[in-house]
C-alpha cells in the first residue's frame, strides 16, 4: 500500500506506526488508520479524563452540555487488574443551574447507571465472583457504558471503547459509507458550521469525516515532541436536521487528558440512602452472561 501525505516533514517514526496499522487493517484508508494511531497512545495510558463540551439548539433556544468521563487502570497488590469507570453528564443552563442528567459509575466489580430525571437505576456485574476476573472483563464494562450512555456522553464512551478495543474487527468508520481525509494546513472552516475553524500547521493534523449537509466529525491530531508520534488531542462534532419546522443544531467538542490524579470517591456508587425513591430498570445481572 502506497502512503502519501500532504507534510513531508511527519516524521519517519510516525510513518512506521501507520504503515504498520494499514497492514494489519489492509481494508482501512490511510487516513482511518492515522485516526487509530493516534488513538494509541491513549491506550496505554492507566488513567484516562475525557473533558466534553457542546450544545443543542433547536430554534432560538440553546442548551449547553458537559460530560466527564474518568477511567483508571489499576493492578492492586494482590495482582487483581482492577478497572474503574465513572461518566457525568451535566445540562449546563437548566432552569435553576446546572442538573446533572446521568451518572454511570463502576467501582471494579458492579457497574451502575443512574437517571436522574427519570430517578431510576440499574447494576450489572461485570468483575466476577470472588477473586477470578472474567476473560472478558473490561470488554464487558465497555459494553455496558456505550449501551447506556445517551447523548453527547454516547460519542465519549464510543471513543473510549476504540481506544481500548483497537483491532476489532467490528471497528471501522465513525461515518459508515463516508471515507476520511487530511485537511490542508491553514485555516479550514467546518462544512457545516463556518464559526468553528480547523488551524492545520506542521505538528497539528485534521482528520474529517465529511457527511455534509448533516453531520461532521474531526480528529485533531498533535504531534507528542517526546516521540514524534501523533496523538488525538481534541475530537469535533457538528450535525445539523429539523425538529419539527425548527432547525436543529448540535455541536460538541471532546479533548482526553491524561496523568489526571483520580480521588477514589470517584468511583463510589450511590448509597441507599441517596436513591432511596428511585426504581430499578431491571434486576441486577451479570454483564457478557
Amino acid at each position: 500500500m502506497s502512503l502519501t501525505y500532504k507534510n513531508p516533514m511527519k516524521s519517519a517514526f510516525t510513518f512506521a506506526v501507520i504503515a504498520s496499522v494499514c497492514v494489519a487493517q489492509a481494508q482501512q484508508s490511510p487516513s482511518q488508520a492515522r485516526i487509530e494511531a493516534g488513538l494509541e497512545k491513549l491506550r496505554g495510558e492507566s488513567q484516562l479524563y475525557l473533558y466534553v463540551e457542546g450544545s443543542e439548539t433547536i430554534g432560538s433556544v440553546t442548551n449547553r452540555y458537559k460530560t466527564h468521563l474518568y477511567w483508571q487502570v489499576a493492578e492492586l497488590p494482590s495482582q487483581r487488574a482492577t478497572t474503574k469507570f465513572q461518566l457525568l453528564q451535566v445540562h449546563e443552563n437548566a432552569p435553576g443551574g446546572p442538573l446533572l442528567l446521568q451518572r454511570i459509575v463502576g467501582n471494579g466489580d458492579t457497574v451502575w447507571n443512574y437517571d436522574h430525571q427519570a430517578k431510576e437505576y440499574s447494576a450489572l456485574q461485570y468483575g466476577g465472583y470472588g477473586s477470578a476476573r472474567p476473560a472478558k472483563y473490561t470488554q464487558n464494562l465497555l459494553q455496558f457504558i456505550t449501551s447506556t450512555s445517551t447523548g453527547q456522553a454516547a460519542w465519549a464512551t464510543k471513543l473510549l471503547r476504540e481506544i481500548h478495543t483497537m483491532g476489532d474487527t467490528t471497528q471501522r468508520s465513525w461515518m459508515p459509507g463516508v471515507q476520511p481525509y487530511e485537511l490542508p494546513d491553514g485555516s479550514t472552516p467546518d462544512p457545516l458550521w463556518s464559526d468553528r475553524v480547523y488551524s492545520g500547521t506542521p505538528t497539528v493534523d485534521h482528520v474529517m469525516y465529511n457527511g455534509s449537509p448533516r453531520r461532521s466529525i474531526v480528529f485533531e491530531l498533535e504531534e507528542d515532541s517526546d516521540t514524534s508520534a501523533y496523538r488525538l488531542s481534541n475530537l469535533f462534532f457538528t450535525e445539523r436536521g429539523r425538529v419539527g419546522n425548527k432547525d436543529r443544531m448540535v455541536e460538541w467538542k471532546l479533548t482526553p487528558f491524561k496523568g489526571i490524579a483520580f480521588d477514589e470517591k470517584n468511583f463510589a456508587p450511590y448509597t441507599y440512602a441517596e436513591t432511596r425513591g428511585w426504581r430499578p430498570r431491571a434486576a441486577s445481572a451479570r454483564v457478557g452472561s
